[in-house]
């Protein structure tokens, strides 16, 4: 809106460039959040149901490999979702059976594996947590960095869950634009946004030791530019 009111041919130009790469990033990196999140969930869990063996199972180099395999997967992927999308002036295209088949069975597929499975799994991973909460007796530091991650999935959840149902909806239904859809996507998508903005303040606010080592990382380069300039 603030492209047109400067120009309207260069924004035009501008959004049909940077639209379809745009909604690639967009479309990868919240899949890609979403298994991250499962995977802390999983982590999670198991430091809770097997707390003798959690230091032998989750381990920095799994955790690294696992998230580097996630990164990579969710990447490669999301790359239909940027081929699909072209813009050509004043030209109809056509686009056959085959075609629309394949790219609803693809959108069904990617929705699912971006939204739904991951919902699933972390519910259901939540719940069995706060039930091994209530059996056993943990540290209290233990606990609170349990509740803090629980709060953390329950507002992914609750954030995302609305975008997954009108993007299912949305590309499952509708071949056309449909203006009161893609008011209510802007809607879920501000969610999705919120949500990226709410973890670091659930941090904060539930964990002192988090905030000492922002704090730390901070200061440490401020230390580090103020000898860069002597």
């Amino acid at each position: 809106m603030l492209g047109r009111t400067v120009s309207s041919t260069a924004s035009e130009k501008a959004y049909k460039s940077l639209a379809p790469y745009a909604h690639y990033l967009f479309n990868s990196t919240m899949t890609c959040t979403a298994w991250i999140t499962v995977s802390i969930a999983t982590e999670r869990f198991i430091c809770v149901r097997y707390a003798q063996k959690a230091r032998r199972i989750v381990t920095h180099t799994r955790a690294v490999i696992i998230s580097v395999v996630i990164v990579i997967t969710t990447l490669t992927l999301s790359v239909p979702l940027e081929l699909r999308e072209e813009f050509r002036a004043n030209q109809t295209t056509e686009k056959s059976n085959t075609l629309i088949t394949f790219s609803k069975a693809y959108n069904l597929c990617y929705y699912i594996l971006r939204a739904l499975f991951p919902i699933v799994i972390i519910t259901v991973l939540s719940i069995l947590i706060l039930l091994r909460l209530q059996k056993t007796r943990l540290r209290k530091a233990k606990k609170k960095v349990t509740k803090t991650i629980l709060l953390t999935i329950i507002s992914f959840v609750v954030c995302i869950l609305p975008d997954a149902i009108v993007s299912s909806y949305g590309r499952l239904f509708y071949n056309e634009p449909d203006y009161l859809l893609l008011g209510i996507a802007e809607i879920t998508d501000f969610l999705l946004l919120f949500n990226s903005t709410t973890n670091i303040i659930l941090y904060g606010c539930s964990c002192q030791q988090f905030m000492q080592q922002l704090k730390s990382i901070f200061h440490c380069s401020q230390r580090r530019q103020r000898r860069l300039r002597v």
